[in-house]
């Protein structure tokens, strides 16, 4: 679907209601979008999409679309309970809107644009990172900053619980500690494009790196856990399966690789012409989303190895998001949003594996 503009945004479903999904513009306005789930996705119509469209537009502005195509992707975010959503926009300042369509609050702080946003696990804070070297964490019901740090260079960040989070920084990584300003723990290296926790059940941070590597790391534990050698250029994307046994991770060499955390055995091995930029495994962990700056999308089911979904858009595509129940994903183009319904090639997918398994 076309969204009338060449901007980026960003896209995030509602985590309880799986017919809702949050777009953020940079200019800070956000358009919620309620999917048709009466009708096949194949027989919606460009005036049925448009209806279900609900502009949010901040209390005395107008809805303008400002654009700007060096922008970077804005930050949208929903919180645990589904409703609250929190945009950030190139002002430096975060909206929050109900799950409604109401404005809720501002959050000022920032002297330049965000580029990047994220609630805590059970949505009681969010952290803020802009390009005035500040992060913020404020408390969510108040919209109080609890406490402001200084760090060069953010890349990629990550909640481990509503204490502890992690940003990548200009000498690696530094694990920080709401209320306390020192780090509790910091991992000096140089080049680190990606991390993320498992909060699963391991309390590990695995981190991408540009000579190739993905480490695991033990929160009290110098030496590394895991150190994964399966890819041959620099790692820029990696995020672990919902139960914490798998990761994937995505280099510039355009491979997609799924392995066992604590093995690092090989499940399963993708390469595609062109570049890859975004995953995202299924809620359940049984399958795997991907996209290509070509307009591919990709859908995987892990233990059989099958690819369950195929389809090219002529578009760049940046981002690729399942809804609550993992049976659509929607993906982001400058200007465009696609959404799939896997329900038949899910149910395919799973007749496939049956089969290989009697």
């Amino acid at each position: 679907m076309d969204l009338e503009t060449t901007e980026n945004f960003s896209i995030s479903w509602n985590p309880k209601a799986p017919y809702l999904i949050g777009i953020g513009f940079s200019h800070g306005n956000a358009r919620y979008w309620y999917l048709p789930l009466e009708n096949p996705i194949i027989k919606w119509d460009a005036a049925d999409l448009k209806t279900r469209w609900r502009h949010l537009v901040y209390p005395n502005s107008s809805n303008s679309q400002e654009t700007d195509k060096k922008a970077s992707i804005p930050s949208t975010d929903w919180n645990h309970d589904g409703n609250l959503l929190a945009t950030a926009s190139r002002s430096g300042v975060v909206k929050i809107w109900t799950s409604e369509g109401v404005f809720f609050r501002n959050l000022e702080g920032h002297t330049g644009h965000i580029v990047g946003l994220n609630f805590s696990p059970n949505g009681s804070k969010l952290f803020t990172i802009g390009i005035d070297r500040k992060v913020i964490v404020w408390e969510t019901s108040t919209g109080k900053q609890i406490q402001v740090y200084y760090i060069r260079k953010v890349i990629d960040y990550h909640w481990f619980n509503d204490e502890i989070f992690a940003v990548t920084a200009e000498n690696g990584i530094l694990i920080l500690r709401v209320g306390e300003q020192k780090p509790m723990r910091e991992i000096q290296t140089t080049d680190v494009n990606t991390i993320r926790f498992d909060r699963a059940e391991t309390a590990c941070l695995a981190a991408g790196y540009d000579n190739s590597k993905v480490i695991i790391w033990q929160m009290n534990k110098s030496d590394p856990v895991t150190i994964f050698n399966g890819h041959k250029r620099e790692v820029h994307t990696l995020r672990w399966s919902p139960k914490g046994q798998q990761i994937a991770s995505i280099d510039y060499d355009n491979h997609i690789i799924v392995w066992k955390a604590f093995t690092a055995e090989i499940i399963l091995n993708f390469t595609h012409s062109e570049t890859l930029n975004s995953i995202s495994f299924s809620p359940n962990g049984q399958c795997i989303a991907a996209t290509a700056y070509d307009g591919r999308i990709f859908v995987w089911n892990i233990e059989s190895k099958i690819q369950i979904f195929n389809t090219s858009y002529k578009v760049q595509f940046y981002e690729i998001a399942w809804n609550c129940t993992g049976e659509w994903i929607a993906v982001a183009a400058p200007g465009y949003i696609a959404i799939a319904d896997l329900r038949q090639a899910i149910k395919a997918g799973q007749e496939q594996q049956m089969k290989i398994t009697k």
